[in-house]
């Protein structure tokens, strides 16, 4: 996390994870934010997904170049 506060607001993490959604439910995730998101689809092929209180989680850093970058900056509590 670094010193960005997480999406909805705590300084600190939840969860030693990172937590994924579908693609079409992250306005879930983007309108709880307080500041601009970013949006990132992650390549998962390969990784191990689990679930954890009905989130999806993979628990180890994810490489760069398994990522892209779908939006930029929305505006707090986007759907």
């Amino acid at each position: 996390m670094g010193i960005a506060p997480g999406i909805a607001g705590s300084s600190t993490f939840e969860l030693e994870a990172i937590f994924l959604d579908h693609i079409g439910s992250i306005s879930f995730f983007t309108a709880m934010s307080r500041l601009p998101c970013d949006v990132w689809e992650v390549d998962v092929r390969g990784l191990w997904i689990e679930e954890y209180e009905g989130w999806l989680i993979h628990t180890n850093p994810i490489n760069p170049d398994r990522l892209r970058l779908l939006k930029t900056d929305l505006p707090p509590r986007t759907r």
